[in-house]
């Protein structure tokens, strides 16, 4: 299993998002947005940890998506919503949590 892949509009991550991991989490994201889908979807939800960097790219991907008129759901487990709500991301993203 990749660390990261991608089925149609939805991005799993399949790790904990470490600094090692970044650079191709970036790729991957940079190949999900030249993708034809109005809406474009990160699922976290086997994700525990989120080094900081990963939350810039995110920002930047919210910013591509809003240009290109598509939109970003965000899927998480509950024991991280504190940590987009702390950003503030909630307020500017879709965010699912599953339990």
């Amino acid at each position: 299993m990749d660390n990261f892949e991608i089925r149609e509009n939805v991005l799993f991550a399949n790790i904990d998002l470490y600094w090692e991991n970044h650079a191709e989490f970036r790729e991957k994201c940079e190949e999900l947005l030249k993708q034809d889908f109005e809406e474009i979807i990160l699922d976290f939800t086997d994700v525990s940890f989120i080094f900081s960097a990963y939350m810039g790219t995110i920002g930047h991907l919210l910013a591509d998506t809003a240009r290109l008129n598509k939109r970003l759901t965000i899927r998480i487990s509950e024991n991280m919503t504190w940590l987009f709500e702390l950003v503030g991301f909630e307020k500017m993203i879709n965010i699912e949590v599953v339990a």
